[in-house]
């Protein structure tokens, strides 16, 4: 029986063999700069290592350079701090595959088992016992980090993890059947299922910080955390979509678009990218509004705050400097704009 991710596929045919992007790492370049930890290449060599020893870092993964997506998103930590950042954001990648390329894909049973086990070492880290080797890898790291992070970024931690595992739930339930979710429906589950905010919560451990949920409650702190998700998330759906379409499974807000819109692949395109511009034009609207927390805290969200516009800026620089999404063609797809599309396999 024909599913409806499958239906959808057949309708998208054919597609055009080349389409164009936007220059957004300028246009971001304008509001936000990018850095690189200057411990990149000892914590790098470490991390791997230490992923290999779990026995699930995949070819894949290996030639990735994700040692340096740490160096750029996490550009100010230092070595203390950046090391477990760095295995946390190879185990995430490594993690997510498992559910969208491994054997976990479209197994419900299984993953619900992972999750569960995932979060109760997260919130029982002295007593629960991992079930698998990637949460074996989570439970050590996890251990590490909240020996030295704060009781609110730990809190902060487990609770971004939580809504990440759940949506990867959900997702995983949604492709198991075929189901593609609306436009809103995609925004808000992909603002969890990228697992950009579990990210923050590691940016502060990574800057050492310890804000008080105050500040993180604040309606104005909220706007700047949720257009830097989007920006992420949306730069990557656009970037991705080439890959996860010949895969057959393309999980974007492109493909929802084209889908429940009803639009060509290159005006899908062409809307992404319009909305990643007013999400970075209400970033720093909000950013101008962000008010005093008092003389102790507002140096720490001044670190944080560049800590998450480092997060965008480098985030869309690697997609083009890394294997992952365009081979060996990353700087020619944004230096020309084209990108191509292949058929599905």
């Amino acid at each position: 029986m024909t599913n409806s991710l499958e239906l959808a596929l057949s309708e998208c045919f054919p597609l055009p063999s080349k389409i164009h992007i936007a220059d957004i790492l300028s246009f971001t370049g304008q509001f936000f700069d990018i850095k690189v930890n200057p411990h990149w290449k000892e914590a790098e060599a470490e991390s791997y290592t230490w992923l290999k020893s779990y026995g699930i870092l995949t070819s894949r993964l290996d030639k990735s350079g994700l040692g340096q997506l740490g160096a750029l998103v996490y550009p100010e930590a230092d070595l203390l701090h950046f090391r477990p950042s760095i295995d946390f954001l190879i185990w995430i990648f490594a993690f997510d595959d498992m559910f969208d390329e491994g054997n976990l894909r479209g197994n419900i049973y299984a993953t619900k088992i992972v999750i569960d086990n995932a979060m109760d070492v997260l919130r029982n880290p002295d007593t629960a016992k991992p079930g698998s080797k990637a949460v074996a890898a989570l439970h050590d790291v996890f251990d590490r980090m909240r020996r030295e992070a704060s009781e609110a970024t730990t809190d902060r931690f487990i609770h971004s993890a939580e809504l990440y595992m759940n949506a990867v739930l959900e997702q995983n339930e949604r492709r198991a059947v075929g189901s593609i979710p609306t436009v809103q429906e995609w925004i808000q589950l992909r603002r969890d299922v990228v697992a950009v905010q579990i990210s923050f919560a590691v940016l502060e451990y990574s800057l050492g910080l310890d804000l008080p949920n105050q500040v993180h409650n604040h309606p104005v702190m909220f706007e700047l955390e949720l257009a830097a998700n989007d920006i992420i998330a949306w730069t990557n759906d656009i970037y991705s979509f080439p890959a996860e379409y010949t895969q057959g499974d393309p999980q974007s807000l492109v493909f929802i678009l084209m889908y429940n819109e009803r639009m060509d692949l290159q005006s899908a395109v062409n809307h992404v990218e319009q909305l990643i511009c007013g999400r970075t034009r209400r970033y720093v609207n909000a950013k101008s509004r962000l008010p005093s927390f008092g003389p102790k805290i507002d140096p720490q969200i001044a670190r944080y705050i560049r800590g998450l516009e480092y997060w965008i800026q480098g985030s869309i620089h690697w997609t083009f400097a890394s294997p992952r999404y365009f081979g060996a063609n990353g700087e020619k797809v944004r230096s020309t704009g084209i990108m191509d599309i292949a058929g599905p396999m």
